[in-house]
Order: C-alpha cells, then sequence, then structure tokens
C-alpha cells in the first residue's frame, strides 16, 4: 500500500513543473517526512514563545534538515542569519551580537556542546531564567582573550543543528531547557523515501534515479540491526551522478563508497572517528568515565580501546574533573 503511494506520488512529480527542483524534492518525500512536519510547527512555536528562545534539532546528516529550516524561515519573512559551521566560542559570542535582534541558526554544530564556554554563552543569551520578562544578557565569560564587543542583551531567538545530543551534563541541562527535537529515521523507512525522492522533478533522469534509490534501499535495510544507517536524500544525489556518468559500473563504485555491509566502518575509518571523538570528548566538562561512556555509544569500541587511544594521544588517564572530584573512580 505505501509502496502503490510513493508511485502514485512519483508520477505526480514528474508532471509538475510548476516549482523549483529542490522545492519538488522536499514537497514529495516530504509526504513521507513527518520530521519535516515538525520542524516547521517548532519554528513557529519558537518564534511565537516568551520563554523558549532556542530550539535544538538532531538528526543524522543528508536528510534536509538545513534546508527545511531555510525554507520555513524564508517563507515566513523571518530576519535570519546563517551560521554554517559552529567553529569556537568567540565566533559564536560575536556573532550573538552582530544579530542580536535576528534568528541565527547555527549549522553543524556537535561540536559545541563539547565547549563549557560556548554553552555558558549560549545559555545566557536564550534562557531568561524564571521570569520571562528577563534580560538576556551576554558576557564573555573570562579575561584570558582579547574581546572587542562589550556586554549585549540578545532579543532575538537560535535554532542549533547537530548530528548527535552528548550526554555531557552541561549540554543536556541546555537542551532540556530548549525546545528540542531528535529525529529517528528508521532504515526500514529509508527505501521508500529514497524512491520518493527519485520519482520527483529534482532529477531529470528519472529512470536512473529509480534505479540507484531502489539499490541503495535495498543496502539500507542491512543496518536495521545497527540502529544508524549511513544512507540519505545525500547519498541518493552522489549516486545518480556516479550512476549517470558511469552506467556500466556504478553500483560496484557506489557501494565502495558505504561502510561495509555489516554496518561497520574500516578499521581506518573507525581509528578516525575515534581519535577525533577522544580528542573533543577530552575539552568537555566530563569525567573520564562519562567521556567513555559516550565513546562507546558513538563507536561501539571497549574501554581498552578507549584508554588506548587516549594515551596514543597524549592524554592522562584521568581529567582535570576527576581530580576536581577525587579522581577516577
Amino acid at each position: 500500500m505505501v509502496r502503490e503511494g510513493v508511485d502514485k506520488i512519483g508520477r505526480l512529480a514528474i508532471r509538475n513543473t510548476s516549482f523549483s527542483a529542490k522545492c519538488n524534492l522536499l514537497a514529495f518525500v516530504g509526504v513521507l517526512m513527518d520530521y519535516i512536519d515538525c520542524i516547521e510547527k517548532l519554528i513557529k512555536v519558537l518564534r511565537s514563545s516568551g520563554k523558549f528562545h532556542l530550539l535544538c534539532i538532531c538528526g543524522a546528516p543528508g536528510w534536509a534538515k538545513t534546508y527545511t529550516i531555510r525554507r520555513v524561515l524564508t517563507e515566513e519573512g523571518a530576519d535570519y542569519q546563517m551560521l554554517d559551521i559552529y567553529s569556537s566560542p568567540l565566533a559564536l559570542y560575536n556573532h550573538l551580537a552582530d544579530c542580536s535582534e535576528q534568528i541565527l541558526v547555527i549549522d553543524d554544530a556537535s561540536d559545541l556542546f563539547f565547549s563549557p564556554k560556548a554553552i555558558s554563552i549560549l545559555n545566557a543569551a536564550t534562557w531568561s531564567g524564571i521570569s520571562q520578562s528577563s534580560k538576556r544578557t551576554v558576557t564573555w565569560p573570562s579575561n584570558s582573550e582579547k574581546v572587542s564587543i562589550p556586554p549585549f542583551e540578545f532579543r532575538g531567538k537560535v535554532i542549533v543543528l547537530a548530528n548527535f545530543f552528548p550526554e555531557a551534563p552541561q549540554a543536556k541541562a541546555l537542551i532540556d531547557r530548549s525546545l528540542h527535537y531528535n529525529i529517528r529515521l528508521a532504515p526500514t523507512k529509508i527505501p521508500d523515501l529514497l524512491l520518493s525522492a527519485a520519482y520527483s522533478s529534482h532529477f531529470e533522469n528519472t529512470c536512473c534515479a529509480v534505479q540507484v534509490a531502489k539499490y541503495l534501499g535495498k543496502k539500507a535495510l542491512q543496518y536495521e540491526s545497527h540502529g544508524h544507517c549511513p544512507i540519505s536524500l545525500r547519498t541518493l544525489e552522489m549516486g545518480v551522478e556516479i550512476a549517470e556518468a558511469d552506467p556500466e559500473s556504478w553500483k560496484d563504485l557506489l557501494g565502495r563508497l558505504l561502510p561495509q555491509a555489516d554496518g561497520k566502518l574500516s578499521k581506518e575509518g573507525v581509528n578516525q572517528l575515534s581519535g577525533g571523538l577522544i580528542s573533543k570528548l577530552s575539552t568537555s566538562e566530563m569525567t573520564v568515565e562519562q567521556q567513555y561512556e559516550e565513546f562507546r555509544k558513538v563507536t561501539g569500541k571497549s574501554r581498552r580501546s578507549f584508554f588506548y587511544q587516549r594515551k596514543s594521544l597524549g592524554l592522562a588517564r584521568s581529567s582535570r574533573v576527576d581530580a576536581q572530584r577525587g579522581g577516577l573512580q
């Protein structure tokens, strides 16, 4: 029944040429994507709320989170600015000052949640406390760096987009005080989402797009037992480009670009992911035990691997937070 509905949507999409390709893509994929509707509603709540000034959205990359935010804000005539990637607490402070009356959208912001200083700044900008009438005054939280902008009142709103929410206590406290939405796409839903996108006029070569979508849909189901699927609309776009350029062997090439069928990354990929994550965790306000739990959830690797990689990165067995709390438990 769902498949018949998708095919019907696709046939309608092929005949629909009155919108831009990107709008067509989301208009028809959006029929099955309940989360797009949820994002739209949350943005409206954020803009009208006198209590909530921060919206945090988490979800796997490649499923149109950023585009949906841009589209909704543009259609509503909102005054907003985009920060394409979070880089540092100082950059965040300066951007908030520059658009203190606007909506600031921060994309690719997972790193922000590992910085106590950035969390402090964002909390000051978006949390007015018990009294909704309280001013949200943002002050640079230290004297160790040169800051040209004095303390300022932030009257705008902030939307943060991230691939995952960490378990760090400060990050959880910030998220709990915000409107927040964690997008979860089951691998079993992905085949229909890809197929509906392939039938839309976003792709000029519908036949090619449908073949790639069906191939990726079968691949997506192989990740069902792992809870995370690396295949997205972005993967479909890449696959169509590859198939058009190499019609004979596109499946082989595209398959090589995906993680192994068992859902595991290559050894080099795991080591790169693990090392980068451990480095980020080491700068957070988390005990080493809490860092390990976060590491295990993301990578699935053992305690032994965690401490081995900490040692290879030159990190001590215990952290500053552990020392303050009386050592590693």
